[in-house]
């Protein structure tokens, strides 16, 4: 079972403190941690002007330490807060406000990692951490967006047929539920055309 590769385990990397309990672990990071992070706020400078957004193959930068992945940082580790490199003046540089760990998982398994997901550790009990997990394809907000659409199509379903015995009680006439209904379908490409061309917006589940 592989440990999760996080900041956590850079620290224990950097210090050998592999079995340190975490209140020693961080006595023994305090000499390390005014170097580390010069090195990365070093390393992420150089890292921003270097790479290209979809970039397959990228070697990091000679400043970047042994054991640096991007994803122990965020956007503005190491900004002065003067919107450098799309930053914000009101973003906190001096300290890593999003991090991720990288678990590793067995490949083609994430319905049943999905499954468990309630199960996880999201840090409740903590007033300054708090958790969220997905995998490195976003496959749990496509499996949390695949089940909620089946849900509501589920609900949608209920109430189209509620309002078509409505109509037909009410009008007494076939034709005319058959109308309102075909009214009420016709309302869709409606509201597509409102979201995606008036709107501007282009995410749409399926």
């Amino acid at each position: 079972c592989l440990p999760p590769f996080g900041i956590v385990f850079y620290v224990r990397l950097a210090v050998t403190g592999f079995d340190m309990d975490c209140q020693t672990l961080s006595d023994a990071w305090v000499s390390y941690q005014e170097s580390t992070e010069d090195a990365w706020k070093e390393c992420a400078a150089d890292t921003k002007l270097s790479y290209t957004v979809g970039q397959e193959m990228y070697e990091f930068p000679e400043s970047c330490p042994p054991g640096f992945f991007p994803t122990l940082l965020d956007a503005y580790f190491g900004e002065d807060g003067d919107s450098s490199y799309g930053g914000s003046s009101s973003a906190n540089t001096d300290k890593v406000q999003y991090t991720s760990s990288i678990f590793p998982t067995v490949q083609d398994e994430e319905e049943a990692l999905f499954e468990e997901l309630g199960k996880y550790d999201r840090a409740s009990s903590s007033k300054v951490v708090q958790g969220a997990y997905d995998t490195q394809d976003e496959d749990f907000v496509n499996l949390q967006l695949d089940a909620s659409l089946t849900r509501d199509m589920s609900m949608a379903m209920g109430s189209a047929f509620i309002t078509s015995i409505a109509i037909l009680i009410h009008t007494r006439s076939p034709f005319l539920t058959i109308v309102g209904l075909f009214q009420i379908i016709l309302s869709f490409p409606l509201a597509y055309f409102v979201y995606y061309f008036i709107a501007g917006l282009e995410f749409f589940p399926f």
